[in-house]
């Protein structure tokens, strides 16, 4: 990973949307133009994120399988990553659960096999999404809460904010799925807690959201998503902080 596709990496942790949209397809251009792959790719994979929280599902997925198309198809790297993560949460925003299941359960071997989870920030990236895409397909196959369970006791056992916080909200979202609204009330608010002191703002948001929160905490989480350039945030909540069955909030 290069200094500056760590920078992006770390702004989308952050919730630096806007950050993003502005800086990332100038360097997809730029790296264009000289011909230098790694950054025109990795540029298009941060755009097509952006485009997908702009209401844009459908140019996101064109822009992400245009830009892997232009890479190499051994091996398993970042951009393979990136590539799989735009399709997924793709398939979270648009309520497709199954697909996002079927996508990422698939291609978790080669993730895995990669050496990309050696890295800590990755592994718990790519546990707290499996543990979301679990949660939010729970309705078909109840037997997935079980997994989400156990990629919240990873996280938990990475002992960082931004870990400690995915793991309640992973809980947050085992619990709603159950039916059990006061667990689900507390775990969502110990994980807007954590993600808050980790600055990991867009879960954080989504976190309290989910915690029927009071008019103006509410006021405030929703201004922090559409601040970022985020049209629709009850969307951005099956992405960031998905219930399969029960629903706390209404936005």
């Amino acid at each position: 990973m290069c200094i500056r596709d760590s920078c992006y990496n770390t702004r989308l942790w952050l919730g630096e949307l806007a950050e993003i949209g502005r800086r990332a397809p100038a360097w997809a251009r730029s790296g264009e133009r000289v011909g230098d792959l790694f950054s025109w790719v990795t540029g298009d994979l941060y755009s097509a994120i952006v485009e997908l929280f702009e209401d844009r599902p459908s140019e996101a997925r064109t822009r992400a399988s245009l830009a892997i198309g232009r890479w190499s198809r051994n091996g398993f790297h970042l951009q393979h990553w990136l590539a799989l993560k735009v399709t997924v949460l793709c398939d979270l925003y648009e309520g497709d659960a199954e697909s996002a299941n079927a996508r990422l359960s698939q291609a978790w071997d080669a993730l895995d096999e990669s050496g990309l989870l050696r890295m800590q920030l990755m592994r718990i990236d790519a546990l707290l999404l499996r543990g979301t895409v679990a949660i939010a397909s729970s309705r078909k196959d109840s037997r997935r809460l079980v997994l989400a369970t156990r990629d919240a006791a990873a996280l938990e056992a990475e002992e960082r904010p931004a870990a400690q916080g995915g793991a309640a909200l992973l809980r947050a979202g085992v619990a709603a799925a159950r039916g059990s609204r006061t667990a689900a009330r507390t775990e969502y608010t110990i994980a807007a807690r954590e993600l808050s002191r980790a600055e990991v703002r867009l879960h954080a948001a989504c976190a309290t959201l989910s915690c029927s929160p009071s008019e103006e905490d509410s006021a405030r989480a929703l201004a922090v998503l559409t601040g970022e350039g985020i049209v629709r945030p009850e969307r951005a909540l099956r992405v960031f902080a998905p219930v399969a069955g029960l629903s706390l909030i209404h936005i």
